[in-house]
């Protein structure tokens, strides 16, 4: 039996018929109908694990719905289950491969640094010392996101 069999696992709604539910200009509509070239890692009845075009790090993954949805707060449902199938790759990678810590990442709005109107989730492999800083460390002036460990 799969997750997918049994009913004591939530699912999100199956993904609209059709032209429905999807926005007319967005890439990520664009690659779940097929109509856009991307590297698909997995597939699901709700969901897609892509390569992004851009990676920041060897590894770099996103999930998106198949249903458009703006951001992770405009459909709970939707939410939900692409936080279930980033979890589901994650435990992959957990038990097989390294580097094993990652980030999980959404944004939520421009100002939040949301650049494609779909909701997406980002995991990205990180390793001590890799040097990516995070969207909300202080860039500006001159801060990043320094891994490397500190002795007491």
């Amino acid at each position: 039996m799969t997750d997918r069999d049994d009913p004591a696992v939530p699912s999100a709604p199956p993904p609209p018929e059709g032209d429905a539910g999807r926005e007319a200009g967005c890439v990520f509509c664009d690659i779940v109908a097929g109509e856009a070239p991307a590297t698909i890692v997995r597939e699901w009845d709700d969901a897609l694990c892509i390569e992004p075009l851009n990676p920041v790090t060897k590894g770099h993954l996103l999930v998106i719905p198949r249903a458009h949805v703006v951001t992770i707060f405009s459909s709970p449902d939707v939410a939900a289950a692409v936080m279930r199938r980033t979890s589901e790759m994650l435990h992959g990678v957990e038990r097989w491969m390294e580097p094993r810590d990652h980030n999980v990442i959404t944004s939520a709005g421009r100002a939040a640094t949301q650049t494609v109107d779909h909701f997406h989730v980002h995991i990205v492999p990180r390793e001590r010392g890799d040097g990516l800083a995070l969207p909300w460390t202080n860039q500006a002036a001159g801060g990043g996101c320094d891994l490397t460990p500190t002795e007491s």
